[in-house]
């Protein structure tokens, strides 16, 4: 009996365990809908959802599904906790800021977001970070001041934008705005694409700098069409950057790295450079870094000394040519390149104006070919006829000290046939006269 009333508690025991474990995993995670169809969804807007799901002191992971719709929120959605937020569909589901200088979200937790498209923060950022971390997939940015912003404020962030797409009419000043001097701040950007369709260009698609950001970027397409105004990348400040397999179209600088209080570093490998002013622009002396690319070295401007450059000539290809200078060197070449002209300019590199022809001074040179058959000025031998045409003149001049006087000798305008004047075999004595035999 004792036996029988044992195993009893036991099993009782274990239910209440094993439904105490169920219920918290329960709790671990919650899923809600926001719809605009009452029907359909447990919130009709976004930020409801978010406040809710945020006063759950017992949830870990909280999945917001948005259904398909135009969200409008006048100020940030603000993120503490673990937010999965997925839209339907980034055609289908918008959310819009009513007030252009408020952010859309504000991230002090983790957020990850897919399937919207968010604009309305003119005057602010879609996301803004100041600790924590977010992921964006599948997401559509249109108007807006900066797509995400991370200061980092109040702690390390990490932030992961991938298949992300900015339309070709959006207005924005720079997209991605990494800057941190104290926390750890990291930005990593994969198959990013914008090309422009408006006449008005942005400063810049992605703006590092700070002793404490880094930005990984691959696969960045960058097309500043027909403004050519805008910068791809710029860095400063300290910044750690890494950029590989991204295209820099018609912009009016790739990568631009200006002058700073502390020179960043970078590492750009197979980019390419199509119509841009200059496809690298490294203006800081002191910027350390390597270009692996296929930029046009004509496009390259490099101040300092501490950038290795080394260009493929078949971007993303088995077979490359390679070849590798000092930073200072590629300068000085890219200079010399461009200052070639016609005219007749001392040191410098001479190039043909549209007809093939150019100017110069004294050619020193040993001539071979057609060229050294020609009369020179000061004395020559001839071995055929020497021609002048339409009646010009053979000249005898006066000694210079005398004149400038001279006998000449030319043809009659008309000549019933050719015939040759030949001098006698001696020069005669006195008194003696030529005439014909």
């Amino acid at each position: 009996m004792k036996q029988f009333l044992y195993q009893r508690w036991v099993i009782f025991f274990l239910l209440l365990h094993c439904l105490s474990v169920g219920h918290l995993e329960a709790q671990e995670s919650i899923s809600l809908v926001v719809s605009q169809d009452i029907h359909r969804g447990d919130f009709q807007s976004i930020a409801q959802a978010v406040r809710y799901a945020e006063s759950l002191d017992i949830a870990d992971q909280i999945y917001i599904f948005v259904d398909a719709g135009r969200y409008e929120e006048a100020t940030p959605i603000v993120i503490n906790k673990n937010i999965f937020l997925e839209g339907q569909s980034s055609q289908l589901v918008s959310l819009v800021g009513s007030k252009p200088e408020a952010d859309l979200f504000l991230v002090r937790g983790s957020l990850a977001l897919s399937g919207l498209t968010l604009r309305g923060a003119t005057a602010a950022s879609a996301v803004d970070l100041v600790r924590g971390s977010v992921k964006i997939s599948d997401c559509i940015f249109e108007d807006n001041q900066s797509f995400v912003e991370i200061l980092a404020t109040e702690g390390p962030v990490r932030a992961e934008i991938s298949d992300v797409r900015i339309a070709g009419n959006a207005l924005f000043d720079t997209g991605f705005i990494v800057h941190s001097e104290q926390y750890q701040s990291v930005l990593v950007l994969d198959r990013v694409a914008w090309t422009n369709r408006l006449s008005k260009s942005p400063n810049a698609m992605i703006s590092v700098s700070g002793q404490k950001s880094d930005c990984i970027v691959r696969s960045l397409s960058v097309s500043d069409i027909p403004a050519s105004a805008s910068v791809g990348i710029a860095f400063s400040d300290g910044s750690l950057v890494t950029v590989e397999d991204s295209l820099f179209q018609n912009c009016r600088c790739g990568l631009y790295v200006p002058q700073s209080f502390q020179a960043p570093s970078f590492v750009a490998t197979r980019c390419i450079g199509v119509g841009n002013t200059y496809d690298a622009a490294i203006e800081d002396i002191d910027c350390s870094g390597i270009l692996q690319t296929c930029f046009d070295e004509q496009r390259l401007l490099l101040a300092g000394e501490k950038v290795f450059v080394s260009f493929d000539e078949q971007p993303f290809g088995n077979q490359t040519r390679a070849y590798s200078l000092p930073a200072g060197d590629v300068k000085t070449a890219v200079d010399s390149v461009a200052s070639a002209t016609d005219a007749n300019t001392a040191s410098t590199l001479v190039k043909r104006d549209v007809s093939g022809n150019f100017s110069a001074g004294t050619i020193t040179a040993a001539l071979t070919g057609a060229a050294s058959s020609n009369v020179l000025k000061a004395g020559d031998t001839m071995t055929g006829n020497l021609i002048l045409d339409n009646q010009k003149q053979l000249q005898l001049r006066e000694t210079t000290l005398e004149g400038t006087d001279y006998v000449a000798m030319q043809a009659p305008a008309a000549l019933a046939s050719s015939y040759t004047l030949t001098l006698p075999t001696t020069a005669g004595t006195d008194g003696y006269a030529l005439t014909t035999n």
